[in-house]
């Protein structure tokens, strides 16, 4: 069964409440820009917990989602949140597995329906939203995919971003699997394990 995301599934994951409505109403009037801009801290927190929308400034210029500094100013939206909000505010709901393929089939990828299935497969494969290169690689071979390609179509949708750090948890990925380590878009993936 699809995922079928309503502005009422949207407020649900993001909590319910004034902060979570105001979010959605930003990325509802910034959707089609690409960007927003945020004032209230709390409001700024939730878009970029649930990786909505991410400051456009980072620590050494990294792309990745949890190096970027958070201030009231402009957010980037990722490409994907994009076409789903952009879809909302037209239709009043989104089938994620349709707003994924038609994301990479505008991109021009062949069998663009995988790379849902290869998405739902990497979030099977993470752990506290976390997941190896290794394991996206494995999970792309399967569809005879190179896994590099993959990664790098992945992150320019906003599916995935590259994690850095050094606690513990950094640290048992990166040692047991020798490998870059990703994070998941969490606002998609709390969407998908709603159906699970």
């Amino acid at each position: 069964m699809p995922e079928i995301i309503t502005l009422q599934t949207v407020s649900d994951v993001l909590g319910k409440d004034e902060e979570a409505e105001e979010a959605i109403r930003l990325l509802i009037l910034g959707a089609k820009k690409g960007y927003i801009k945020a004032v209230d801290p709390e409001v700024l927190l939730v878009l970029s917990h649930f990786r909505l929308a991410v400051p456009k400034n980072s620590v050494n210029f990294s792309l990745a989602w949890n190096s970027r500094i958070i201030s009231a100013g402009c957010l980037e939206i990722p490409y994907i949140v994009r076409d789903i909000f952009i879809e909302l505010a037209e239709k009043g709901e989104v089938n994620l597995e349709r707003c994924i393929t038609d994301y990479f089939r505008k991109i021009g990828e062949r069998n663009p329906e995988e790379f849902y299935r290869i998405f739902l497969e990497i979030i099977g494969e993470s752990e506290r939203y976390l997941v190896c290169g290794n394991s996206i690689v494995k999970v792309s071979e399967k569809y005879g995919r190179d896994g590099g390609v993959v990664i790098s179509e992945l992150k320019g949708a906003g599916l995935i971003s590259p994690f850095s750090g050094c606690g513990n948890l950094f640290q048992h990925y990166g040692k047991k699997f020798q490998s870059p380590v990703y994070e998941t878009n969490r606002f998609l993936h709390e969407i998908v394990l709603r159906k699970r």
